[in-house]
C-alpha cells in the first residue's frame, strides 16, 4: 500500500487483517471505511459507512451459531497470544463394523421369480464369487442380480436326481441333435457337416461382396 501510495495511485483495500486497518487510520491521507453488518439476521446491509472501521463479527456469530464455547474462547486467546498447540496426537483407529448383504445361492434349474419384469424363470448358472444369476426366461438367458429373484421352488423339489437339467435350457429339436450325435448317429453327423459347409459358403460369399 505504501508503495503504490508513494507511485500517486488511487488505492483501494479491502481487508480484515488488523495491521493494514492500523496503517489506515494513522496515515494523514487514508480514509477508513466499513460496511454495515445486521447482527441479528446475520447478513450485509450493503451500506458503507466512511471513517468506521469494521469489525469481524466471527465470535459473535460462531457463539448465536451454537459453536462450543471452548472453541471459541481458545481462539480469541490466539488473537493475543499465538502459542498454538503444535504437539502430534496419537488418534485411536476407529473399527466400523461392515454389514455385508448376502444372498441365497441358486442351484441350476431352481425355479424363481424375477420380480423387476414380473416373470418365472429357471435358473441357468450361478456364478461363483458373484451377485449376479443367469436365469432364463422365454428361451432366453439374461443375467440379473440376485436381489431381483425370489426362489418359487427348488430344483431338488421339482426333478429327479438323476433328471438332465441341461435338457430344460434347449429346444426339442437341439436337444435331439445333441443326443443323435453323442449316440453316434450318421445321419446327424452328415446334418451336421451339411451345416458347417453351408456356413463357410455363406462367409466365402461375404468376402467376395
Amino acid at each position: 500500500m505504501e508503495a503504490f501510495y508513494k507511485k500517486g495511485s488511487l488505492l483501494i483495500t479491502t481487508t480484515h487483517y488488523g495491521e493494514i486497518k492500523r496503517f489506515s487510520e494513522e496515515h494523514e491521507d487514508f480514509l477508513t471505511a466499513a460496511m454495515a453488518f445486521d447482527s441479528e439476521r446475520l447478513t450485509p446491509k450493503y451500506q458503507l459507512i466512511l471513517g468506521e472501521i469494521g469489525e469481524s463479527n466471527a465470535f459473535w456469530i460462531a457463539n448465536k451459531m451454537n459453536l462450543a464455547p471452548s472453541v471459541v474462547k481458545t481462539a480469541q486467546r490466539y488473537l493475543q497470544d499465538r502459542n498454538y498447540s503444535t504437539e502430534k496426537t496419537i488418534f485411536a483407529k476407529k473399527v466400523t463394523a461392515t454389514t455385508e448383504t448376502k444372498f441365497p445361492t441358486y442351484k441350476k434349474g431352481d425355479r424363481v421369480f424375477w420380480t423387476e419384469q414380473k416373470k418365472i424363470g429357471l435358473v441357468y448358472e450361478s456364478p461363483e464369487m458373484s451377485d449376479e444369476v443367469i436365469i432364463y426366461v422365454e428361451q432366453q438367458k439374461v443375467t440379473v442380480h440376485k436381489r431381483q429373484v425370489k426362489l418359487d421352488r427348488s430344483a431338488q423339489e421339482l426333478y429327479p436326481s438323476n433328471y438332465d437339467l441341461d435338457s430344460l435350457f434347449e429346444q426339442f429339436q437341439e436337444r435331439k441333435k445333441r443326443r443323435d450325435l453323442e449316440r453316434g448317429s450318421k445321419k446327424a453327423h452328415k446334418q451336421l457337416r451339411k451345416e458347417m459347409q453351408e456356413r463357410q459358403a455363406g462367409r466365402a460369399e461375404k468376402k467376395k461382396k
